[in-house]
């Protein structure tokens, strides 16, 4: 996909149209993560060693009852379904 951005013929041509509704949403996503410090700073971690498929992590906040530790091609994850700026805090 990144590749199709840009023209490897014409360094410096940027083929985005930043008259394109995707386009301004996504500037608008990267705005609030420019000015919110928890957002540029945060990380994501991969610690598959503390939880194992069947495993089930309980809401501490945000959500309620457990969600269960499913097992993927590329590791173990949990599916979440949150709204629009929600948060969870899991054990």
């Amino acid at each position: 996909m990144r590749e199709a951005m840009f023209d490897k013929n014409t360094p410096g041509l940027n083929l985005l149209n930043p008259a394109c509704t995707i386009y301004q949403e996504i500037a608008k996503i990267a705005a609030v993560m420019r000015s919110s410090e928890p957002l540029r700073f945060g990380r994501m971690y991969y610690r598959s060693a503390f939880h194992q498929p069947g495993d089930t992590l309980n809401s501490l906040y945000g959500g309620v009852g457990g969600v269960p530790v499913r097992q993927g091609p590329a590791g173990v994850f949990i599916q979440l379904h949150l709204d629009g700026q929600q948060f969870v805090i899991l054990e």
